[in-house]
């Protein structure tokens, strides 16, 4: 075989191993693309649902601790006229 031959194959060989390469790249990126357009948003869609059931809860309770701070303001208001009125002990 002819030296000049096999130098000629040297770089023949690595443009094909080059292109080899890049069509395992492009079948990754296609792969890496399709899962995040169709896999992701369903776990996105059930967070987001999650995230706002708690956020519903959340409002839930601070509508119960605003009920709340208004029955103790109740509360002290009638023992205060309770206490004024002489029916209950001093505070002491």
């Amino acid at each position: 075989m002819d030296p000049g031959a096999v130098v000629m194959l040297i770089p023949i060989a690595g443009m094909g191993v080059g292109a080899l390469f890049l069509v395992g790249i492009y079948k990754l990126l296609v792969r890496w693309m399709d899962r995040n357009k169709s896999g992701d948003t369903g776990g996105l869609a059930e967070e987001v649902a999650r995230l706002r059931e708690e956020v519903e809860v959340f409002r839930e309770v601070n509508q119960r601790v605003l009920e709340l701070e208004e029955r103790v303001d109740f509360t002290e208001r009638m023992l205060a006229q309770q206490r004024e009125r002489g029916r209950l002990p001093a505070e002491g």
